[in-house]
């Protein structure tokens, strides 16, 4: 089974941290809402700190307020679908698992101002 973390890190520098608490856990993957971080900065920190290596998917949204990494190969999270809000991603074999990300609200302003 696949160990998950989400975290709502509200702007706040917490890529010191994120390394040890992946590998004490065992997170398998990672989802990080309002993260300031870019994702170089943040695979630097958990490749270094931890067991494994982890990936950026490809995300069906840009990536800049939930962010996605994952240990598992990037051919293996794949969309889903939405469902209102919220994407979803499927995460194949070895795994075979489906889970959502919910969208903030601001990203519907973003949508309709476009």
């Amino acid at each position: 089974m696949a160990n998950f973390l989400f975290w709502n890190v509200n702007k706040k520098p917490v890529i010191p941290l994120l390394g040890a608490l992946c590998h004490e856990h065992s997170v398998d993957v990672l989802v990080l809402a309002e993260c300031p971080a870019s994702e170089v900065e943040l695979l630097g920190r958990l490749n270094v700190d931890s067991e494994g290596t982890f990936f950026v998917p490809p995300l069906p949204w840009d990536g800049a307020l939930i962010k996605v990494v994952s240990r598992f190969p990037t051919a293996c999270m794949v969309p889903f679908g939405s469902l209102g809000r919220a994407n979803v991603l499927r995460l194949m074999p070895p795994v075979d698992t489906v889970f959502a990300v919910k969208r903030p609200s601001s990203w519907d302003r973003r949508a309709a101002d476009a």
